[in-house]
């Protein structure tokens, strides 16, 4: 009977709150404002239905979003009604209002984001939590991730990056079609553990439990269907992989905290050179001193938390590292003459031989400030291909105005800025769907020049990407030490051909139970949903080496 009634209660609250939501969005559609035919029964949930209709069935979340406000494009804001699979949403695709979110109004970071993330960090992180507790961690990390800071590091990057070329050579002498996505991936992760750790993980030549609980809680994480999240062993696997991560890095911050104890904490000291050997140093700085030399052991506290925030800085430093590397090469692939410019840059500053830019990088790291090309491709793959969005939670008595003076209300609001809207409206960017790196070379008087908070992957103001300085200077390091010697092609028509689906996918497919589409605008290369925005298929190539590479 206990059972009955506290289901009956149960039932009762979410029809309340579902009654709550609509009652909501209706009171907005009456008042005309804009948002897609809505219904009491559904809210919007049909008409997602018919724009995910639309796109390949694996395609990234964030990019069906981006087509649906494209057809709000006289306000660039529209309401959006998902109970009960997601909260109420306004979404915004003008920079200006996104400028207003991110930095003039206090907006925090929305619980939905918990939901959503929690489950890769473990626990509260930068990425959501607010006030105090997120400036305290902040500032504490802030110092480690300057870029005068991180150009230091460069010599640990290039050494890994030089085993990702020993991981390409070997594909080109296997002269075969595979995917590229994992011997990135595996580079990217010794990269982030090298430089916020301080510890050699090796994951491109060795299997790693610590690499491998990663990618299961990012798979498990972002299982793409809501429903799937509540799959019975879901929380079980997340827990089993969340404590393989937890105790590697407890032990590497036990590891620096012995090192700082033991005064090796110096310039000459090997510990300065991680990211969490700096943030210990600056807490245990604040700490009392008297209390500090009785201490053997590092505060409970201040391990659990940093472990939330590098959970999150391993998550997020390697994934959007490894999507834009691989969106990098197939944009060279389909742009030769953008590929010449790219390789006489490097050329003019570390010489015609690609094999001396790794000794050159290690010896003069500031040289990477001198690859304006390279910096603006990036940042036009970063246009191209978005690699996530923004949450913040609405607040009382504060409204938004679109570009026409209408105000809109943020209250019990989720505020979404569509970054692949906002990265493709033709009112922002000239020649918006054309890949020109030359827009982020020219001077304001010109009509390509890109309009301010227009483009947004690292996000504006006090809470953008910690990370974005690191992730360009592994990224230019990459760059210039494989595209004068490899040549990175894709090679879907073949890997489909020798991948075909299953005999009862194929049967679905032909009777059109399953969509089959592979392709996105006539592109077989598409951001998928997996965590972050990851190509298809973790984009199969061929590798060969360059002409003059071969004589």
């Amino acid at each position: 009977m206990a059972l009955i009634v506290a289901f009956g209660l149960a039932l009762s609250l979410a029809i309340f709150r579902g009654y709550q939501s609509r009652s909501r969005i209706n009171r907005l559609r009456k008042q005309g404002f804009p948002m897609p035919p809505w219904s009491w029964v559904f809210g919007h949930l049909l008409v997602l239905r018919r724009y995910i209709l639309k796109y390949p069935p694996d395609t990234f979340f964030t990019i069906v979003m981006g087509g649906m406000a494209a057809d709000f494009a006289e306000t660039d804001m529209f309401y959006l009604d998902l109970w009960p699979f997601a909260p109420p949403f306004l979404c915004i695709s003008d920079p200006d209002v996104a400028n207003q979110i991110s930095a003039k109004h206090t907006f925090p970071k929305a619980d939905y984001f918990n939901t959503l993330f929690e489950p890769l960090m473990g626990g509260p992180s930068l990425l959501t939590t607010n006030g105090k507790e997120w400036k305290d961690w902040r500032s504490l990390f802030n110092p480690a991730f300057a870029h005068s800071y991180l150009l230091e590091q460069v010599h640990g990057i290039v050494d890994h990056v030089e085993v990702f070329c020993g991981k390409l050579q070997e594909r080109v002498q296997a002269s075969d079609v595979a995917p590229i996505e994992d011997i990135a991936t595996r580079m990217t992760m010794d990269t982030i553990i090298k430089v916020t750790l301080d510890e050699e993980m090796d994951y491109q030549n060795n299997p790693n439990a610590m690499g491998r609980s990663l990618r299961e809680i990012i798979h498990w994480a972002f299982l793409g269907n809501p429903i799937y999240r509540y799959h019975p062993f879901r929380p079980l696997v997340l827990k089993y992989y969340g404590n393989v991560m937890n105790r590697y890095i407890r032990t590497a911050l036990n590891k620096r905290f012995q090192e700082y104890r033991q005064g090796q904490d110096d310039k000459e000291s090997k510990s300065t050179k991680s990211v969490i050997a700096l943030a210990i140093k600056a807490y245990m700085e604040g700490e009392n001193q008297e209390k500090l030399q009785e201490r053997t052991t590092i505060d409970e506290r201040f391990l659990e938390y940093a472990t939330y925030q590098l959970r999150l800085f391993l998550f997020a430093g390697h994934d959007t590292t490894t999507g834009t590397l691989i969106y990098t090469y197939h944009e060279l692939s389909k742009h030769p003459e953008i590929l010449k410019r790219m390789q006489e840059e490097h050329a003019s500053v570390f010489g015609s031989a690609p094999t001396k830019a790794p000794t050159l990088m290690k010896e003069q790291p500031t040289l990477l400030n001198q690859l304006p090309y390279t910096l603006a491709v990036l940042k036009e793959v970063m246009r191209f291909y978005p690699l996530s969005g923004s949450i913040r939670m609405g607040v009382p008595n504060v409204t938004l105005p679109d570009r026409h003076g209408t105000q809109y209300p943020t209250e019990d609001f989720h505020l979404v800025s569509i970054h692949p809207r906002l990265h493709f409206n033709p009112r922002l960017w000239p020649q918006s769907k054309e890949f020109i790196p030359e827009r982020w070379l020219v001077g304001p008087e010109d009509p390509l020049y890109p309009r301010s908070g227009a483009w947004r992957p690292f996000e504006h103001g006090p809470r953008n990407c910690i990370g974005q300085n690191l992730s360009l200077i592994e990224l230019r390091v990459a760059l210039v030490m494989t595209v004068r010697t490899f040549k990175i092609e894709p090679a879907y028509k073949e890997w489909d051909t020798a991948h075909p689906p299953g005999v009862i996918i194929g049967l679905l497919e032909d009777l059109g139970l399953k969509d089959g589409r592979r392709e996105l605008d006539g592109e077989m290369v598409y951001p998928i949903e997996k965590g972050g925005s990851n190509a298809r298929d973790g984009y199969p190539c061929r590798i060969t080496l360059l002409e003059e590479k071969k004589r």
